[in-house]
């Protein structure tokens, strides 16, 4: 195989693509990848700012702290009214109450949790 074929061809091939766009057609082209450029940016800082200002998401919702909170505390109330939660109710509590200080047994297979 010639490497320096293979590069020729496709050094052709993109300029041949890139000319073939016609006259406004890169103009287009950097236009849209800009567009999506600032779409990805815009969906980074949303939850870059949202992990700024403390922020947490709980079933598809974001919450300030202070709702959080309160969410929080209903679940631990319905904990001690022995309604059986859902798993990841029960992760959401655990990890509120205790942070990083509790770690899962056998790595989340079997869902003990240790000091």
């Amino acid at each position: 195989m010639d490497i320096q074929h293979w590069l020729t061809v496709i050094s052709t091939w993109a300029i041949d693509g890139w000319n073939s766009l016609g006259p406004h057609g890169p103009y287009y082209l950097w236009l849209a990848s800009g567009g999506v450029g600032l779409a990805i940016s815009l969906v980074v800082f949303s939850r870059l700012g949202r992990a700024l200002l403390g922020h947490r998401k709980f079933r598809g919702r974001w919450f300030n702290p202070e709702q959080y909170r309160q969410l929080m505390q209903l679940l631990h109330e319905d904990q001690m009214n022995n309604r059986v939660l859902a798993h990841h109710e029960l992760q959401a509590l655990r990890d509120f109450k205790y942070g990083n200080s509790v770690k899962p047994l056998f790595d989340q297979k079997y869902g003990g949790y240790t000091n």
